[in-house]
């Protein structure tokens, strides 16, 4: 029988097994039989010839022990190879070598490891049933393998101690207090010679504060106990100095003996950086610690007066009670003298700001107040600018929500007489005017920020007086601006006698995105526990919330959840404030203001524009639906309806050769643009359509639907072009329905 015409058995309850060892041997040219368990392998020994069989050890119904007794019982000749995953090898020789099995084979099993095995059994049968009559041939083919193998284990070493001795690391093996081998750049690392080094206790070697922890771990190791395979020491050189190394170890053999390979990396530089970071660290922490004892002086003065301020308030409750109808008219003269902020500023360069406020009073109306107000240039300081002022009255009463009028109906008057001048000019001018205006007393303040942004530039300046510091979001990275040590923090407005003001700045690109807030945020956890955020902690919590392109809306929406939670409070603006303190989030975005897509319709009749229009529909319905908008199907298809038809029927007339051009992108929000080829209209003389004498007129109601349904409206080119902005949620609406008028009263710009 020659070699490759054996027919083997292999047997295997795991079929995956039984079919990769019978891929190996197919290949090789055997012929493989196969079976589930040890009892089947023996019938198909005593069924058909078998010239050698490769057993698993753990079988059901007959173990591979069993199989290898009865299998020898029916033919001796047969030759056995046990296969098994158990690590007990010396148990395991023993069940071999009594019971006659050629070799094992531990799982998993490697191919070469494999066939290499098969072929000395198989030459081992071969060998019993030919006799002598081969064996000077066999000599030969052994003395060949032989030579082949001692050429392969020559180059092995040579590869390998090419390998060693040009790594970049120290390579070294230490057993019984002593180094047994050492590659060269060890040398470099100890400064000794070779056999200096194998003459030397390894005890000498190392610097002397870390001898007994590396003896100690050396040990350990060598004796197989838990230890980390990565340790750090120094090295101490002849000439005194020493070498810092990170050494990752393995326990191994040397000689019979055990023993630890070490590869070991200079990391001297990397310590000395360490150090130097943890010094700078040391110096930080020292300042900061000087900072918040200052910062700390300042609140403890801060708290009496609002402690004062409490028992002020308690004493008024009931005053206050009853005083509802004053505070919402108060609310309303706020509202006529900061007018309603646009939530998309046109910018030059084809960019868009983008303004979104979430104010939260704790009662009826709160001490946060803000505005945003577009400044024109007049050459002489500057081009157009637009300012935004957040403030925050001390107190919660009435009398907090008249201060808040009279001090943004100061700032709004000094920017309408001075216009984009210096803002630290503008600050000074409304701390002194405030201080004399007599409606502060002593504890009463304003802290605030106030910020400009040049439109053309896009440089920001901004003027911090006590307020807590602004997010500036640039990409995924999240930075603090105007914190305590910043050159733009002062002291609050209304504290003290008029002071200089100074001012800090930076440039904003396309992308960038502000978040400013009121300290009743950092402070929401404090109405349950005794600390408050740090403005640190805050900026870090909005790291592990932003992502490169996410919109400044959701981060606010987030970053505003995420605290609200953690403190156990409601915070959002449909359930209302129980923290205890009003708090306020403006967020700004410098948004890429081209379009993304198009489309030009040019109908030739009624049907084929609402064919049309449900086409752009489904277009423009599926991008909602996978960048999470809501209601695709009432207020996306209500808008795109009816500025389509309005633009085509009332713009062009129904002509078939005037087109309608349709325009969109997303940022914070979807924005529409329609075009018509029209002479335009008066969209402000459109009537109300709920009024009670429009209501059987045919006028109105398309608009009406369109402001009823987007956050903003807004037309361009005579009429020609209508621009609507829809958010990704429908916004919240008074009860009573939106106001048809959608133009606010702007007191600072004269009227048309």
């Amino acid at each position: 029988m020659e070699i490759h015409d054996a027919r083997i058995l292999i047997a295997d309850d795991e079929s995956y097994i039984r079919d990769l060892l019978r891929l190996y041997l197919e290949k090789a040219g055997y012929t493989v039989l196969t079976t589930a368990d040890g009892m089947a392998a023996v019938e198909a020994v005593g069924r058909e010839p078998v010239h050698m069989a490769i057993l698993d050890i753990q079988m059901p119904r007959l173990d591979g022990i069993g199989a290898l007794k009865r299998i020898k019982a029916i033919d001796p000749t047969i030759e056995v190879i046990i296969i098994t995953g158990n690590a007990d090898i010396e148990s395991l020789r023993t069940s071999i070598v009594d019971n006659g099995a050629f070799d094992y084979i531990l799982k998993p099993c490697y191919r070469e490891e494999l066939l290499n095995t098969v072929r000395n059994a198989l030459m081992k049968r071969a060998y019993i049933a030919g006799g002598q009559t081969d064996l000077a041939q066999r000599l030969d083919r052994l003395e060949a393998e032989f030579e082949e193998r001692t050429r392969q284990l020559r180059e092995s070493q040579i590869q390998y101690r090419e390998i060693v001795e040009n790594s970049g690391d120290g390579i070294m093996i230490y057993g019984d207090g002593r180094l047994h081998f050492v590659n060269t750049n060890m040398l470099g690392l100890t400064g000794c010679a070779m056999a200096d080094i194998r003459r030397r206790p390894f005890d000498d070697l190392v610097f002397p504060e870390d001898r007994e922890a590396v003896r100690t771990y050396f040990t350990m190791l060598q004796e197989s106990r838990h230890t980390p395979a990565i340790c750090r020491f120094r090295f101490l050189r002849k000439t005194g100095d020493s070498v810092w190394v990170e050494a990752v170890n393995k326990r191994t053999l040397w000689r019979e003996r055990p023993a630890v390979l070490s590869v070991c990396r200079d990391i001297t530089d990397r310590k000395k950086a360490e150090e130097n970071l943890k010094k700078a660290h040391e110096e930080l922490e020292l300042r900061v610690r000087e900072r918040t004892a200052q910062l700390s002086r300042v609140n403890a003065r801060l708290r009496e007066e609002i402690a004062e301020r409490k028992e002020i308030e308690a004493e008024q409750k009931r005053l206050l009670e009853k005083q509802d109808l004053n505070i919402d008219l108060a609310k309303r003269i706020l509202s006529l003298i900061n007018g309603s902020p646009a939530r998309h500023l046109p910018l030059p360069g084809d960019r868009s700001l983008f303004v979104r406020e979430i104010a939260l009073p704790c009662q009826s109306q709160g001490g946060d107040h803000f505005f945003l107000r577009t400044v024109t240039g007049n050459g002489k300081n500057g081009g157009d600018k637009t300012v935004v002022s957040l403030k925050d009255q001390s107190g919660h009463a009435v009398n907090c929500v008249l201060r808040s009028i009279a001090t943004d109906l100061i700032h709004q008057s000094l920017l309408q007489r001075r216009g984009p001048d210096a803002l630290e000019r503008t600050v000074a001018a409304l701390n002194d005017l405030i201080g004399r205006s007599r409606l502060f007393g002593k504890e009463d303040f304003v802290t605030g920020i106030t910020a400009e942004i040049d439109h053309r530039s896009l440089r920001l300046r901004y003027v911090s007086n006590g307020h807590p510091p602004f997010l500036l979001i640039r990409g995924d990275d999240v930075r603090l601006l105007g914190d305590i040590d910043d050159p733009g923090a002062n002291m609050p407005l209304a504290w003290g006698p008029p002071t200089a003001v100074a001012a800090s700045a930076c440039d904003l690109r396309t992308g960038d995105r502000l978040l400013f807030f009121t300290d009743g945020l950092n402070e929401m956890p404090h109405h349950r526990t005794d600390r408050t955020l740090r403005f640190e902690e805050l900026r870090e919590m909005a790291a592990g919330l932003v992502a490169p392109r996410m919109p400044v809306a959701d981060i606010m929406e987030r970053l505003l959840d995420r605290i609200a939670r953690i403190s156990g409070v409601t915070a959002d603006p449909g359930g209302g404030n129980t923290s205890g303190d009003d708090v306020t989030l403006v967020g700004m975005e410098i948004e890429d203001a081209r379009f993304t897509a198009a489309e030009t319709l040019q109908p030739r009749g009624f049907e084929e524009m609402a064919a049309l229009i449900s086409g752009l529909f489904d277009r423009i319905g599926g991008e909602w639906r996978e960048k999470g908008f809501e209601g695709a199907d009432m207020r996306l298809y209500s808008v795109l309806e009816e500025t389509l038809w309005n633009a085509w029927k009332h713009g062009n007339g129904a002509d078939p050769a005037k087109s309608v051009r349709v325009r969109w992108r997303y940022g914070n929000a979807f924005i529409l643009e329609v075009e018509d080829e029209g002479d335009g209209f008066r969209h402000c003389a459109v009537p109300d359509p709920r009024n009670r004498e429009n209501l059987t007129r045919d006028r109105g109601r398309g608009i009406f639907f369109i402001r009823h349904f987007a956050d903003a409206v807004a037309w361009a080119g005579d009429g020609r072009i209508i621009r609507v902005a829809m958010s990704r949620r429908p916004p919240a609406r008074p009860r009573d329905g939106p106001a048809f008028d959608d133009v606010p009263l702007d007191l600072w710009n004269p009227l048309p």
